[in-house]
């Protein structure tokens, strides 16, 4: 029986450059990775974002007040 054969065909590879930029936030605890966050395009991680980030999963209640106390510990 004989194998049949296939001519030899020339792959050519282009790479293509992507300029992409993520910011992700990752918040590690004693278990591993905790909570993650990717930054939205344009936004700056100042302490008001990060402070929201933090205390999304928090009550409403309950994050408020710690803000509240936390922006009265801040030095003005």
């Amino acid at each position: 029986m004989e194998m049949e054969t296939f001519p030899e065909t020339q792959k050519t590879t282009r790479q293509v450059l992507s300029i992409v930029r993520v910011m992700l936030i990752i918040f590690f605890g004693y278990e591993g990775v905790v909570r993650h966050k990717f930054v939205p395009k344009g936004q700056r991680v100042n302490k008001e974002f990060y402070l929201e980030v933090t205390f999304a999963r928090i009550d409403k209640e309950e994050g408020a007040r710690i803000m509240e106390a936390k922006a009265m510990d801040a030095p003005s």
